[in-house]
């Protein structure tokens, strides 16, 4: 082992700089004096310094690939892994110029399908990025054909159903921009792969109509060779015929499930599904209880699981032991995985405890959570949460403890989704206490302060003004209690 922090020590040694990224994409850049490698109970440890504090990471392997060395790292017991590639500083700025240089030449290859006769490419580029060094995903091109200028955005690399709001979100605010020049550009084409297609027609949907005929949808086949243009329905269309809602059978909660929500009912909530019951600390998903042939079966474990059994059970009890001291608001180590885990989940079990913290004419039960509605397997994430307001009105709340560019339309989407069905009079299932106001549904978009993007405003103006869209300013220390510290009205109506 000792020969292993030799070796380690002098391969990172060979640079004064590194670019350390996890396998989540995450990097940072590391100079001389920023890590240390060390042994502690015979076992090697690898930690660097951060914006957000030191990780310390064991390291499981680690082999030199090229001028980078690849290190699998553990931390928690096992039970949260992750793969670091260091590559030389030196090196790291040659690959982000190739990537650029690939990138744009991507973007060039769009914009030939884009290119009639006689028609001029006067703009070429890539979207902008956090970091300025970093080549964008997102093509920008603008084309001038006789006296009309069309803009072209369309991702260029792969992206997944997730990010659709942050590119659609990122485009329409570049379109808004190019209006506003001294020659504005008043056409504007998206063109988007497959995968993501039937998602952008319906966000199209939910636009004001002069910005729907400004905008034409276009799908790039597979290969990068040809488009065709893709329509997008009206929205009165997308709001008609919803398919009923499958609710999920009320039963009575497990004797597992009784056991350990009482080792911290404070803390502890018990999320039930079809297949079973999830429980979850603050948000934080630690054990699943299955009904397997007439017998309940338990399994536990943040990252790793592992049935629960008699002779499992001290390790339970150590893991929420570990949880209730790293997962709470006055929490000693901020930094800790446990803390900084499922912010959004943690933000979500707050507010299904107090939901009207948000606003105090909220009902707080029936309350549901993580709804799911047919017909949206192309983009199948649930809505946060679904409530009632005391005159009768359904509640749309979408929460974030992150900045997410695409809040506004992701909120405008829950509500069609959510919208739909009341129309359709399937609501009443889920909230058969009181009679459904007849009258559109409300989106709360709740977040703190610092995660609501400069765009929000600007991105909400072009939103139908059906919708009513308001934004929730939360206080930073949201752990400690949810405060709305302002609520604004996004959307202009008519």
């Amino acid at each position: 082992m000792q020969s292993g922090e030799t070796e380690l020590s002098a391969a990172l040694g060979e640079h004064r700089e590194w670019i350390c990224t996890d396998s989540r994409g995450a990097s940072v850049s590391l100079r001389a004096g920023d890590w240390n490698v060390f042994i502690e109970y015979g076992r090697l440890f690898f930690s660097y310094w951060t914006s957000k504090g030191t990780l310390v990471w064991r390291v499981v392997t680690y082999r030199r690939n090229g001028s980078s060395l690849v290190l699998e790292v553990a931390r928690l017991s096992g039970a949260e892994r992750t793969r670091l590639e260091l590559v030389p500083r030196a090196a790291a700025q040659t690959a982000v110029a190739c990537v650029k240089e690939a990138r744009l030449a991507r973007a060039a290859r769009l914009a030939t399908l884009f290119c009639p006769p006689g028609a001029r490419i006067i703009e070429l580029g890539l979207s902008q990025t956090r970091r300025p060094t970093r080549a964008g995903r997102y093509a920008r091109i603008i084309i001038a054909h006789a006296s009309e200028r069309l803009a072209i955005a369309g991702p260029i690399t792969n992206i997944s159903l997730q990010e659709a709001d942050s590119f659609l979100a990122a485009s329409l605010g570049w379109f808004a921009r190019l209006r506003e020049r001294k020659q504005p550009v008043e056409r504007f084409a998206l063109a988007v792969g497959p995968l993501i297609g039937a998602a952008m027609a319906k966000r199209l949907a939910l636009l004001r109509d002069e910005w729907q005929k400004a905008i034409c949808l276009f799908e790039v086949d597979e290969r990068g060779e040809a488009v065709h243009p893709l329509p997008f329905a009206s929205l009165a269309d997308l709001l008609a015929n919803a398919v009923p809602l499958q609710a999920t059978p009320s039963t009575k909660m497990s004797r597992t499930a009784q056991k350990l929500l009482a080792l911290a009912p404070e803390a502890i909530d018990v999320v039930r599904t079809r297949g079973g019951e999830t429980l979850r600390f603050h948000g934080l998903p630690f054990a699943r209880v299955r009904r397997v042939v007439g017998c309940e079966r338990a399994w536990f474990g943040v990252g790793t699981r592992r049935v629960l059994d008699e002779e499992s059970w001290p390790e339970l009890v150590r893991l929420i032991a570990e949880l209730k001291e790293h997962r709470r608001a006055d929490a000693l180590f901020k930094h800790h995985a446990l803390y900084r885990a499922a912010p959004e989940a943690w933000l979500e079990s707050l507010l299904r405890r107090k939901i009207d913290a948000l606003d105090p004419g909220l009902k707080l039960s029936p309350l549901h959570a993580q709804l799911r509605t047919p017909r949206d397997a192309e983009d199948a994430r649930p809505v946060d949460l679904v409530a009632q307001r005391k005159d009768g009105r359904i509640v749309v709340i979408e929460l974030k403890a992150h900045e997410d560019p695409g809040i506004v339309l992701q909120g405008a989407d829950y509500w069609r989704r959510v919208e739909a069905q009341r129309r359709a009079g399937h609501l009443s299932k889920l909230f058969p206490d009181a009679p459904i106001a007849d009258l559109p549904a409300i989106v709360y978009l709740a977040a703190p302060t610092l995660c609501f993007s400069k765009n929000a405003q600007r991105l909400a103006r072009l939103i139908d003004p059906r919708l009513e869209i308001y934004r929730l300013d939360l206080n930073e220390d949201w752990r400690v209690g949810v405060r709305v510290a302002r609520r604004t009205l996004l959307t202009v109506p008519d």
